[in-house]
């Protein structure tokens, strides 16, 4: 019976000392900090950033009036900047085809004036020797020419202020589609 006992003893005491090694292994195991992992790479991935400038003192939030692409930064965190720089340059393919539509009238417009000028100096002889009722007539081309010279003068000021506009990207392109619809109305007047 004695053996019986230290028996039991000796693989009661080797079961304790089992299950403590395997408790204290699990608990080093489990103690351990996570290996780091792999940054991911942001270079492909899309990207929306709002800036905000802050000068001395005060903030100022920068906003495109129409969503564009940034094609160009021109100035660096921390750098100082002064009023009217330009900070950046965004996609203006939109306004540059409008320049390119804009300045397709104006050729359009004077190559139309150009036909009026000289029907006019055809039918300007007939006016000296006929009777009033073809004066009359002649007025109306004469109208005419005037109103599409009027026009043509809009036009070319329009050009020359919207150009520098369109490349820094300053106008939305809205204003440029009224302009075209606009234009699409004086010639349906004009035919």
């Amino acid at each position: 019976m004695k053996l019986k006992k230290v028996i039991i003893l000796l693989v009661m005491t080797l079961l304790v000392i089992v299950g403590l090694n395997y408790m204290i292994f699990s608990f080093r195991k489990a103690s351990l900090p996570p290996e780091p992992s792999k940054t991911p790479s942001l270079d492909n991935a899309p990207l929306r950033v709002y800036g905000r400038v802050e000068p001395l003192e005060r903030e100022v939030f920068l906003g495109p009036q129409q969503p564009r692409r940034v094609t160009k930064i021109l100035v660096k965190e921390g750098q100082y900047v002064k009023k009217g720089q330009v900070l950046l340059e965004l996609d203006s393919d939109v306004e540059q085809q409008a320049v390119r539509v804009a300045l397709s009238r104006l050729k359009e417009l004077e190559s139309e004036l150009e036909l009026l000028l000289d029907e006019l100096k055809r039918e300007a002889p007939l006016a000296v020797s006929a009777t009033g009722e073809v004066q009359y007539a002649l007025k109306v081309p004469v109208l005419r020419v005037k109103e599409l010279e009027s026009r043509l003068d809009l036009v070319l000021d329009e050009v020359k202020r919207r150009e520098p506009l369109s490349r820094t990207g300053a106008i939305p392109e809205r204003d440029y589609t009224q302009k075209a619809l606009e234009a699409k109305l004086i010639r349906n007047q004009i035919a």
